[in-house]
C-alpha cells in the first residue's frame, strides 16, 4: 500500500516521504518537518496512539495534520486530526490531504 499512495500523492504533485517503522517515522518527520502526516493503524491501536503522542511531543510537529488510516468505522475527528476507514479510494484520502493543509 505505501508504493501505491507514493504514487498517488506524487500524481498530485506532493513531496512524499516516507518510512516503514515508528523509529524511521519519528526520525523522518523530525528532519523533513512535513506539512501532513498519514499514518496506517497497521499495529495495535496502543502503539499508534503512542506514535501520534510521540509525533505531538515534539514542538515542531504539534501542528502538522495527522490522517489515520484505520480499521476502525467511520470518518473520525480526533484531536483534530481525521481518521480515515479502511478500505478507502486513494482520492478520498487525497482529497482529505488537501482539505487539511
Amino acid at each position: 500500500m505505501l508504493n501505491l499512495l507514493k504514487e498517488k500523492f506524487e500524481q498530485e504533485d506532493f513531496e512524499v516521504i516516507t518510512a516503514e517503522t515508528i523509529a524511521e517515522g519519528l526520525v523522518e518527520a523530525q528532519r523533513s518537518i512535513p506539512d501532513l502526516i498519514v499514518l496506517e493503524e497497521r499495529l495495535q491501536r496502543e502503539e499508534t496512539t503512542t506514535l501520534k503522542d510521540q509525533l505531538r511531543s515534539i514542538e515542531s510537529l504539534q501542528r502538522v495534520p495527522v490522517i489515520l488510516l484505520t480499521v476502525r468505522d467511520g470518518v473520525l475527528s480526533t484531536d483534530g486530526d481525521v481518521a480515515l476507514p479502511l478500505p478507502f479510494r486513494p482520492k478520498h484520502l487525497i482529497a482529505l490531504a488537501l482539505e487539511s493543509l
